[in-house]
C-alpha cells in the first residue's frame, strides 16, 4: 500500500477514463483526464499533462462500511473512510499529504475523540470492514 491505498485488483466491476480532449472541455475538476476504478473499493486517479507526459497528481480511495447512515430517496448512503492524497495543492488538501476523513457516526473516529485522523486510527476499521 501506497501511502494506504489498496493495489488496484487485477478484476473490477469497472473502469472508466475521463479525458479533457474527449469531452471538448478545458480541464475536468482541474486536472486533465481521470481514471476512476470501481471494485472493492472506488479509486479515483487525476493526471495532469506536464512536458507531454501524463503525471498522477491525485489518488483517491473510498472504503464503504458496513453501516448504513441515511437515505436520501433515492440511494441508501453507508459510512465511509476516505484516503486522498495531491501532489500539487488544487483539491484544497496540503500537497503531498495524505488526508484522511471519515463520514458516519463511529464514537471512535468522531472529531471529538480525534481532531485529526491519520491511517493508524482508521486501519483497524478498515480491517473490521474486510479490506
Amino acid at each position: 500500500m501506497r501511502h494506504g491505498f489498496s493495489s488496484i485488483p487485477s478484476a473490477v466491476d469497472s473502469i472508466f477514463i475521463l479525458q479533457k480532449n474527449l469531452l471538448n472541455i478545458t480541464k475536468i475538476f482541474e486536472h486533465d483526464a481521470i481514471l476512476f476504478i470501481y471494485g472493492k473499493s472506488y479509486h479515483v486517479i487525476a493526471f495532469n499533462k506536464i512536458d507531454g507526459k501524463y503525471c498522477r497528481t491525485l489518488e483517491m480511495e473510498t472504503f464503504k462500511g458496513p453501516k448504513k447512515i441515511w437515505n436520501s430517496g433515492d440511494y441508501d448512503h453507508y459510512e465511509e473512510i476516505i484516503l486522498s492524497y495531491d501532489t500539487e495543492d488544487i483539491s484544497g488538501n496540503n500537497a503531498n499529504t495524505l488526508v484522511v476523513t471519515y463520514l458516519g457516526d463511529d464514537p471512535r473516529l468522531s472529531p471529538e475523540v480525534i481532531t485529526k485522523l491519520s491511517l493508524n486510527d482508521v486501519a483497524p476499521i478498515l480491517k473490521e470492514w474486510g479490506y
